[in-house]
């Protein structure tokens, strides 16, 4: 077989399997249009239900999310500075190689989980301003209190965090509050590191264009059959926040093959 046929055999497949897909998601939207119709009114109570008990308790939600920020902040925090500084008084490699690793776990649960937190409270105050008058302008004021208040914690655990990393290696540039901190970090990583970075952020990028298109159709849905609903704030959430666990799952997890 010469390999013209064999390019030509290969292109045809492809276009073969790009029609299967296609009848594939075809059959899948069907699917979910049948039972979002057959489902409407219980998905429609359902979902009146939720908006109602997240603005009865926007407020109880907000300051639990703070005060899991403060908590989430503190500890991950002062793991981080008690193991920076067994870093810098430690002379042996294999020792510093291991307090790397545990010093990278400990900053991945404490980013991810202070941006985690604020797209939900995000979320959540979106929720506690839907429908709201007058008689809930106080609740408003004490949820947008608590909201800032969880903003500002997540930001300075950010902004300290990246201040502990350049303690433990003088090498790392740039001032988190500065708008061009990403370039001057990115700038000052080795090419591991960079290598590390690229990858994650590609796997995030395409699970996030295929998650986003979903969401498109989830809100054309919601907007179909629930009308004026906060489905665009849930769907937006949810992309966030699976956007930022795929990106810290693959830094991790290229870490752990030793390529940081």
């Amino acid at each position: 077989m010469t390999k013209n046929k064999v390019k030509t055999i290969k292109k045809v497949n492809s276009y073969i399997k790009i029609l299967l897909w296609m009848c594939l998601g075809g059959v899948i939207g069907a699917v979910v249009g049948l039972g979002t119709f057959a489902a409407e009114g219980n998905l429609q109570t359902a979902f009146a239900d939720m908006r109602m008990w997240i603005g009865t308790h926007t407020v109880l939600l907000l300051a639990a999310l703070f005060v899991l920020s403060v908590v989430i902040s503190i500890v991950c925090y002062r793991k981080g500075e008690g193991i920076v500084g067994q870093y810098l008084n430690s002379n042996d490699d294999e020792q510093q190689e291991e307090l790397d690793r545990q010093y990278d776990f400990w900053g991945n649960i404490g980013m991810t989980g202070s941006k985690v937190l604020l797209y939900l409270s995000i979320a959540i105050f979106a929720f506690g301003l839907w429908g709201k008058g007058k008689e809930g302008a106080v609740q408003i004021l004490i949820g947008a209190v608590f909201f800032l208040l969880g903003g500002a914690v997540c930001a300075m655990y950010q902004v300290a965090t990246v201040k502990q990393i350049q303690k433990k290696d003088p090498m790392k540039h740039g001032d988190a509050a500065d708008l061009r901190f990403q370039k001057e970090w990115i700038r000052s990583c080795d090419e591991v590191e960079k290598r590390v970075i690229y990858e994650a952020s590609y796997k995030a990028y395409t699970v996030g264009r295929t998650l986003l298109l979903v969401a498109v159709c989830v809100c054309i849905l919601g907007e179909m059959y629930f009308g004026g609903c906060l489905t665009a704030i849930v769907m937006l959430t949810v992309c966030n926040i699976v956007m930022t666990l795929v990106y810290s799952y693959y830094v991790n997890k290229l870490g752990k093959l030793g390529l940081n």
